[in-house]
């Protein structure tokens, strides 16, 4: 389906405002392999460009009612994901310089000794982190990113449809990043004052 085949009533706009799974539907399959390929490009993972892309509808969603009419949609769904695409990868760049630095500070020795650390550290905070999932983000979440499973793998296995997979991964991801990058933070700032 093409932006150009979604017929606009007054009513469907308003039930989009009103947040109408049925037409956010039709929007999302409107819009959705467009914007994936305009991340892709940018983006060496499919499923970096994935989430991506999830967040953008999520965004979507959330903004929703600021939007005046249905050509307003796709203007919001490009420049919400540019934005996002960019973060990505600030954050990348950040986690780097991060690490880089990181590694500069310690010796062979204690960087091996502080690894061990903080792999198990980073471990039991990403355990805790997972146990504040509801139950099914959690077992989908851990199959994707921890098992390796892939989407569809994750579909087949529990009979969910594949964009509710992605939603689960999505949510959850965003979900874990949030708690994680404060905690990751907070571990920066005592390690560089101590």
């Amino acid at each position: 389906m093409k932006a150009e085949d979604i017929i606009w009533t007054s009513d469907d706009f308003d039930r989009f405002q009103a947040g109408d799974s049925i037409i956010f539907e039709k929007v999302y399959n409107c819009y959705y392999k467009t914007l994936l390929s305009k991340v892709f490009k940018f983006c060496s993972q499919l499923e970096d460009a994935e989430e991506i892309v999830q967040e953008t509808f999520i965004r979507l969603y959330q903004h929703r009612q600021a939007l005046s009419e249905p050509a307003a949609i796709f203007p919001f769904l490009f420049t919400a994901s540019k934005h996002l695409t960019i973060t990505f990868f600030r954050k990348k760049v950040v986690k780097a310089k991060y690490l880089e630095s990181l590694g500069k500070d310690w010796t062979d020795v204690s960087i091996s000794f502080q690894q061990q650390m903080e792999n198990y550290d980073i471990q039991q905070l990403i355990m805790n982190v997972l146990e504040e999932l509801p139950a099914q983000q959690k077992l989908i979440f851990i199959k994707n990113k921890i098992d390796n499973h892939s989407y569809q793998e994750i579909s087949d296995l529990y009979g969910l449809k594949k964009n509710t997979v992605r939603n689960h991964i999505a949510l959850a991801s965003k979900f874990v990043r949030f708690k994680l990058e404060k905690l990751l933070f907070i571990l920066f700032l005592i390690k560089s004052f101590f």
